[in-house]
């Protein structure tokens, strides 16, 4: 995917402008409603789009964002993904599974 968007070429198909409106279509209905990793994927397929940067449109105007708990105690990639923790509650699932 980062060698596509960094290719001289046409660059990732998933990416080019006119995917904007199913983007945009995707973003919604993740936003409607929660969905698991699996229909992410099938969503993104369905309307030609790229699923993942379909999700990090959406988490932008999330209320709650359902994420592995090592994306989020892991500060870079926190960062990368645009997660700010200030003003947040953090809930964390399985948390005996947490190294001290």
């Amino acid at each position: 995917c980062q060698s596509l968007q960094r290719s001289s070429g046409a660059g990732c198909p998933l990416l080019h402008p006119r995917t904007a409106p199913a983007q945009q279509a995707l973003r919604d209905t993740l936003l409607a409603s929660p969905v698991v990793l699996e229909e992410l994927a099938g969503l993104g397929k369905s309307l030609g789009c790229c699923p993942y940067y379909g999700a990090r449109s959406a988490s932008v105007g999330a209320h709650v964002l359902l994420v592995p708990y090592s994306c989020l105690l892991h500060e870079q990639t926190r960062d990368a993904l645009g997660i700010r923790l200030e003003s947040s509650v953090v809930l964390l699932d399985e948390a005996h599974n947490l190294l001290e």
